[in-house]
């Protein structure tokens, strides 16, 4: 197609398709598909306006391989005379292909997939988190400084008695003061995994947001959020009239979201990353459990988006989406009886898919992630724990 100016605000699109014949064969009986389509849109004067300043447009790329590798040959006798009586060529054609990979696509994501909605409300929220950038909540800190201090209390009080029996080489008195016997090792867990690693966040955070008060904090910076998720099937057995038939359907899906920002308010910026700017967020951590609810849903996360956008100004953001799909599907025609060959056939196609297009950010119409990475190993021992210190409850 010719080229249009490129300074113009028009959809622009190209693409090739190829098709591969075996030599006599009919043209309605393609072995291979190979195909691109693009569109994009540019902003008018883009050449003399700094790339800080243009706008993210949409763009569009798709592209597809589908092939039958070989030729499928099924030869037929007649049974009275032994001669040859006909050759079938097991094709498809170019329309009948692509609808196949159209067709797989829409039914793997279907069928236990996170919706696209999902997954891109759960990219913001993961873009949102970074853009707050928390170095330490204060307020909470502030409420539990009681119990933090009396944990930091009792363990240099058990550390310096464990130090002493370790001296009279009394090892069980040094396990016992250690909280490391059977009937105590889940106390230790729970107090790292909820007590010191908090404490030890809080001490890396403060330290941070004060060498980010004398170095300064760059005034314009991107957000960059990924997402992916994955699925596989496999479909085997007599399908569609088929004596034998596999299909293997595998799509890869990634969502990114990138957003450019500049700070307009350094001080609401700064407030923002020691939590004082969101109480909804400073309530919900000191609600008891509260972190366990957050392992199925991220109510945590989600308040904390609301947040993120104090001080800052968003100039400029997209999202996208990478598709790639690999199909397969390979048959076997048993012989039916001693004058039919019978065949088999392989198709093999890749599809991928690229798009682009601005969005607004706006966290009110984001809702909590509900969490598919429920009980990995380390939420499956602290849930142990916490029911082994809170068993005396359910007696």
């Amino acid at each position: 197609m010719p080229k249009v100016n490129p300074e113009s605000n028009t959809t622009n699109f190209d693409g090739i398709i190829g098709f591969n014949y075996p030599s006599g064969m009919a043209v309605n009986r393609c072995f291979g598909v190979v195909g691109r389509v693009r569109s994009w849109n540019n902003t008018a004067n883009y050449s003399s306006t700094p790339r800080g300043n243009l706008p993210f447009n949409r763009y569009v790329d798709e592209q597809w391989n589908v092939s039958q590798p070989g030729m499928v040959q099924q030869q037929i006798t007649n049974p009275t005379t032994g001669l040859l009586q006909g050759i079938t060529w097991d094709g498809r054609d170019s329309a009948g292909l692509i609808n196949t990979i159209s067709e797989y696509a829409t039914r793997i994501q279907a069928t236990g997939m996170q919706t696209q909605s999902d997954q891109i409300n759960e990219t913001i929220l993961k873009a949102l988190k970074k853009m707050a950038d928390a170095k330490v909540n204060l307020p909470v800190a502030l409420a539990e400084s009681a119990k933090t201090s009396t944990m930091i209390l009792d363990r240099a009080s058990s550390i310096y008695n464990a130090y002493r029996s370790l001296r009279r080489g009394n090892f069980r008195d040094v396990a016992k003061n250690l909280n490391l016997s059977p009937r105590t090792v889940h106390k230790t867990w729970l107090e790292y995994k909820y007590g010191w690693t908090p404490l030890l966040m809080d001490v890396k955070g403060s330290a941070e947001l004060l060498a980010q008060h004398h170095l300064g904090k760059p005034q314009t910076f991107s957000i960059t959020a990924v997402v992916n998720r994955d699925r596989k099937t496999v479909d085997s057995g007599p399908l569609e009239g088929w004596s034998s038939l596999t299909r293997v359907t595998s799509l890869s899906r990634k969502c990114k979201v990138r957003i450019d920002c500049e700070v307009v308010n350094p001080l609401h910026d700064s407030l923002k990353q020691t939590g004082l700017t969101n109480p909804a967020l400073v309530a919900w951590e000191l609600v008891p459990f509260s972190f366990v609810f957050d392992w199925f849903i991220s109510v945590g996360d989600w308040l904390n988006g609301f947040s993120a956008l104090g001080g800052v100004n968003v100039k400029r953001a997209f999202q996208s989406w990478e598709k790639v799909l690999e199909y397969s599907r390979s048959g076997s025609m048993f012989p039916v009886n001693g004058y039919d060959s019978g065949f088999s056939s392989l198709i093999l196609g890749k599809y991928r898919a690229y798009e682009r297009y601005p969005i607004q950010i706006n966290p009110w119409e984001l809702k909590p992630v509900v969490n598919a990475d429920v009980f990995n190993w380390q939420k499956t021992i602290t849930s142990l724990s916490l029911f082994r210190a809170n068993s005396h409850r359910f007696k």
